[in-house]
């Protein structure tokens, strides 16, 4: 006779094999799917980034682009060309308040028997001189112009070119000229 438990305990295992063999089979499908979906979306993101880079590459071609960048390679020009003048007149600009300043000086030491007719800025590389010429009354109302000029802060040195008499209008005057060395050059060498 056949012991019965035996068919049993074998048939337990051969149950138990087919189990496995079903988990490995529908694993492997899964896995075999998982693979398919992820190929087939690499796929369909490859052709929708290959469709981009089309449509860059045809408005690179695009002859609004071209033009666009023929307007910005023109205004790149311009810009160079207007670049040293804007910067000369930013240094003269910045340069303002020293003029404003020489020229409060100029009109707050003047004496009242002194009339200043010309004004003269001469610059050459680090040193700038002004020559400033008028009439006054008196020679010694010239010297004290003179004087006060010379105690400036910006004026250097305070030099007289010449005086000489001159009849203006029936009236006896001196002419003059004087000229002012700076301390340091006010505004800018035009380049």
């Amino acid at each position: 006779m056949f012991d019965l438990n035996l068919i049993a305990g074998q048939r337990a295992r051969k149950l138990q094999r087919m189990r496995l063999r079903r988990v490995t089979v529908y694993g492997l499908l899964v896995l075999s799917l998982g693979i398919a979906v992820m190929y087939g979306t690499m796929t369909v993101n490859t052709l929708i980034l290959h469709s981009r880079i089309a449509e860059v590459n045809a408005g690179l071609d695009d002859s609004m682009f071209r033009a666009e960048l023929k307007r910005f390679y023109t205004r790149e020009t311009q810009l160079n060309t207007l670049r040293p003048r804007v910067s000369l007149l930013e240094r003269v600009h910045d340069s303002e308040f020293a003029w404003l300043q020489v020229a409060r000086d100029l009109a707050q030491v003047i004496p009242t028997d002194v009339w200043l007719t010309r004004m003269q800025s001469r610059r050459q590389d680090v040193q700038h001189t002004i020559t400033l010429a008028g009439v006054a009354m008196t020679q010694r109302s010239v010297g004290d112009y003179m004087l006060a000029l010379a105690d400036a802060p910006w004026v250097h040195e305070a030099d007289l070119a010449f005086t000489r008499r001159k009849t203006l209008g029936g009236n006896e005057v001196m002419e003059y000229e004087l000229s002012l060395t700076l301390k340091t050059p006010v505004g800018s060498i035009l380049e």
